[in-house]
């Protein structure tokens, strides 16, 4: 949930039905970064290579809240639990971005690229890469990118009921060449 500093916010604990008094405990504490593109988790430089996870990251990018990836066309199957990171390039680049160390009977997830949150209507697709449990995991080769532009991938977990997957997110550049 987002919420405005300064503002007064109620939270309702209601048990119905019975009983009437029950103990409870209220943990409010800040989201981590690479939950949602207003808060990526920054890749500081290249090569790039993390493991994650999608536990704890919200649907918001998936077809189950409708946007469909709009702006990459439609998602094939991936309503699970979305992890956002975001680069900033400082010169013009070509990039591999893989996928790895996920189940096998996970291995349809997503990886979207965009320059641009993907739900934004002036977002624009740089790649889309969807993976199977024939094919593997998602991959995406070549990809060129512009120096001080920045771009967000979305790690898409396949289903909402089984969201949590482990994953490693591997960024490397390619010997491509390109013009500065």
């Amino acid at each position: 949930v987002t919420v405005t500093a300064g503002t007064t916010y109620y939270i309702m604990v209601d048990t119905w039905p019975d009983p009437n008094c029950s103990k409870f405990d209220i943990n409010i504490s800040e989201c981590p970064q690479g939950m949602s593109c207003a808060m990526p988790k920054t890749i500081p430089s290249l090569p790039f290579s993390e493991t994650n996870t999608t536990c704890g990251a919200g649907a918001d990018y998936g077809a189950l809240v409708g946007t469909d990836y709009a702006v990459c066309g439609p998602a094939m199957n991936d309503d699970g639990a979305d992890f956002t990171y975001a680069y900033t390039p400082t010169r013009n680049q070509c990039l591999n971005i893989s996928l790895s160390g996920i189940p096998a009977h996970k291995e349809d997830m997503s990886v979207v690229v965009t320059q641009g949150c993907p739900t934004s209507a002036s977002s624009k697709c740089l790649a889309l890469s969807e993976g199977s449990g024939t094919a593997g995991p998602p991959n995406i080769t070549d990809l060129y990118v512009l120096a001080g532009s920045t771009i967000y991938i979305t790690i898409d977990a396949d289903d909402f009921y089984f969201s949590c997957t482990p994953f490693t997110l591997t960024i490397d550049t390619c010997a491509l060449f390109l013009p500065q």
